[in-house]
């Protein structure tokens, strides 16, 4: 990034340098050069107004794509869990010393709850609108 800076103003120093000469002689360097660039910087112009509007909405498109993306990975990841839950019973037959795992009934009143389908209550609130 400093060498870009540098360049830059080493740029503007030779342009300053040029000019100097110029008027100290009286006549101009190169003048065919100098209408060609100066057709290509005007070309440079009208090509980057027109592309002012496309990169003004670059951050919302990339907003837009980035949230897409996410979403599709989230779903691509849910997915992938439930048919790895779908299967984990038999990587835990794989696994076990007995080859012939069986599910159960758990324990836990909370995973009994969760699998009925039943919802956490939800915290009451003593304020009433």
């Amino acid at each position: 990034m400093l060498a870009v800076f540098y360049g830059a103003l080493a740029g503007l120093a030779l342009l300053f340098l040029v000019r100097f000469f110029e008027e100290a002689r009286g006549m101009r360097m190169l003048p065919g050069f100098r209408h060609t660039l100066d057709r290509f910087a005007l070309f440079i112009k009208r090509y980057l107004e027109r592309v002012e509007t496309f990169f003004e909405h670059i951050p919302q498109f990339t907003a837009l794509l980035l949230r897409y993306l996410t979403a599709k990975g989230v779903r691509r990841f849910a997915h992938m869990t439930e048919g790895i839950s779908r299967t984990a019973h038999a990587a835990a037959d794989m696994v076990s010393y007995k080859h012939r795992y069986e599910r159960k009934e758990t324990r836990s009143t909370f995973l009994k709850r969760m699998s009925d389908g039943e919802k956490r209550p939800e915290p009451s609130s003593n304020e009433e609108a």
